[in-house]
């Protein structure tokens, strides 16, 4: 077990796992990734914890990811796994490798914050087009919602995912043009405390517990 904050990553026994080696030529490759922030020791520990939940191949396929988000969080976190798989399948492949699989979990615990902001950005630029739209903010929003079992379902609730998108939206698209680039949502982010909890409420190493 590996915890991320809130998030645990279950398994990674190494005593009965001996056998999941990773290369020597492989492990220097991944230490010397700027992006991935782990020691070696760590990075054994999740070889073998990633190597437990691909049960259908070779690597990590999405119903691989949902499960291991069901069994670290309360609600329903089906459609919210779906976009952080997105985010950490970098090269669309519909499967996470090991390599990706490390990088994923860097940005969300060890890294700085700019290049959380990055990721951060990604999961809500769901068309990947580079500006989020308030459709794609209030899908993000909702889907962090459902994995929240003290979620109100009233229209009367001032924290809806639609009414905060709204809120958010009129202070970081400062433009008015309907959109959030990168810019502007780096800015909201770091100019606003209220903006930031919001936002980044999606972290998923640090529950949901925003809403």
């Amino acid at each position: 077990m590996i915890e991320f904050g809130l998030f645990v990553l279950s398994g990674g026994n190494m005593g009965q796992n001996q056998s999941r080696k990773i290369s020597a030529e492989k492990m220097k490759e991944y230490i010397r990734n700027s992006d991935i922030d782990f020691s070696e020791s760590e990075i054994d520990r999740m070889f073998v914890i990633y190597k437990e939940n691909c049960r259908h191949g070779k690597h990590l396929k999405l119903n691989d990811f949902k499960r291991i988000y069901r069994e670290a969080f309360l609600g329903d976190s089906s459609e919210f796994a779906k976009h952080i798989f997105r985010v950490f399948d970098e090269d669309d492949s519909e499967t996470i490798d090991f390599g990706e699989f490390l990088i994923g979990f860097s940005m969300v615990s060890n890294l700085g914050l700019e290049k959380k902001l990055d990721w951060i950005f990604k999961v809500y630029d769901i068309n990947d087009d580079g500006k989020i739209s308030q459709d794609e903010m209030n899908t993000i929003l909702n889907c962090v919602k459902q994995m929240t079992e003290l979620a109100s379902s009233s229209n009367e609730d001032p924290n809806t995912p639609k009414k905060l998108a709204m809120k958010i939206f009129q202070k970081v698209d400062t433009n008015n043009d309907g959109m959030i680039s990168r810019d502007e949502f780096r800015d909201g982010i770091m100019n606003d405390r209220t903006i930031r909890r919001l936002i980044m409420s999606i972290d998923p190493t640090r529950g949901t517990g925003d809403f």
